[in-house]
């Protein structure tokens, strides 16, 4: 069922409150923000089928393995026999090379492993399918979603993505994003916690063992991860219960911006090195600006006549808002390196962190 009118359709919900925007193309009037997803890749869910949603996206094409080529220092380019290469056969863009005994997981594959998914009943349609450089791939599929208060609604969602350069695994994890502002909050990745994938909650599997295993696996990870969904919802609505003070907020901000926080900055006055303060972030003094303005995107969801105003539900949308989708990044890095960072670098991490550092105050 395709989103309409700009609400929540019932396919993906697990409340029947009516209301709640959207992101991206989907979103309501005064909600400003669209996701990282929806801006670097495809918007696909209103696609009737998976092979489809592919199709829109242009990612059938075919990894096709020739023989080892590469460019020496005068420009010439040298076949060998000690390597083979790989290139998108539909563009001819060459993606590595490799060992004689790399497999790429080809597109039409993952597609069919998702329509197997999708069918089952196991997982819904894709809604976003991400292409990077290199031959990497994202598809993004809507799991479960419930309320945390009224209105607000947080999706649960797998992802599944490889490349064809080496750089990345074919692995499978999963996300929460709230949909009115399309803030992530939290990822559960191999890459950012090895404990997610012993623990079932993710999957990583080299090239060379094939689709077969990952295509067994899965179904458990996304049960697993269904199953912790409830209790991760009623955490957020822990949060919303709680009143936010000066000492948490410097907790959380201490605990997020750890690492910043080593690092000596020269002070402009005496052009001495001195221990950095909070307020010498900027991401730190924008979060705190969005909470004294009310300017949080979504702000007024966080907060219902038996929960206090200033919650830290709150505090944890405006550090999310900042992170996700934060002016600095904007400055230093397009979208696609934004979610690269989101996924499986200090981004992701962050937002993870400051989920779990809030609750130990509920």
């Amino acid at each position: 069922m395709p989103f309409t009118n700009n609400v929540l359709t019932d396919q993906y919900s697990t409340s029947k409150s009516t209301g709640a925007m959207v992101y991206g193309k989907y979103k309501g009037q005064g909600y400003n923000f669209t996701s990282n997803e929806a801006l670097a890749g495809t918007m696909v869910n209103d696609q009737p089928t998976v092979k489809e949603a592919f199709n829109s996206a242009n990612a059938l094409w075919y990894a096709k393995k020739v023989p080892g080529h590469y460019q020496n220092e005068q420009g010439e380019v040298v076949k060998t026999d000690k390597f083979i290469s790989l290139i998108n056969q539909d563009s001819g863009e060459w993606l590595g090379n490799f060992s004689d005994r790399y497999e790429p997981v080809q597109n039409q594959t993952l597609c069919d492993l998702i329509t197997d998914l999708v069918e089952k009943g196991i997982t819904h349609k894709p809604e976003n399918i991400l292409q990077m450089q290199g031959g990497k791939i994202y598809i993004q599929m809507p799991m479960n979603q419930g309320e945390v208060l009224d209105g607000d609604h947080v999706r649960q969602y797998l992802h599944i993505c490889d490349s064809k350069n080496g750089s990345t695994s074919l692995q499978a994890f999963t996300s929460y994003s709230r949909l009115s502002c399309a803030n992530a909050l939290g990822y559960f990745t191999g890459s950012l916690s090895n404990s997610a994938i012993k623990s079932g909650h993710g999957i990583r599997l080299k090239h060379s063992k094939g689709v077969n295993r990952f295509a067994s696996a899965i179904s458990d990870v996304i049960d697993k991860a269904s199953g912790r969904f409830d209790n991760d919802l009623a955490n957020l609505r822990r949060l919303a219960n709680v009143r936010s003070t000066e000492y948490i907020e410097t907790v959380l901000f201490n605990t997020v911006f750890a690492d910043r926080m080593k690092t000596p900055i020269r002070d402009k006055d005496t052009g001495n090195l001195r221990d950095r303060r909070l307020n010498d972030i900027q991401e730190v003094n924008r979060i705190r600006s969005s909470i004294r303005n009310n300017t949080v995107i979504g702000g007024e969801l966080t907060a219902s006549f038996s929960n206090p105003t200033e919650n830290l539900y709150l505090l944890l949308n405006a550090t999310t808002q900042e992170l996700t989708h934060g002016k600095a990044a904007n400055r230093r890095i397009k979208t696609h390196n934004r979610l690269r960072s989101l996924y499986h670098g200090s981004q992701g991490k962050a937002i993870t962190t400051a989920t779990e550092c809030l609750l130990q105050f509920a």
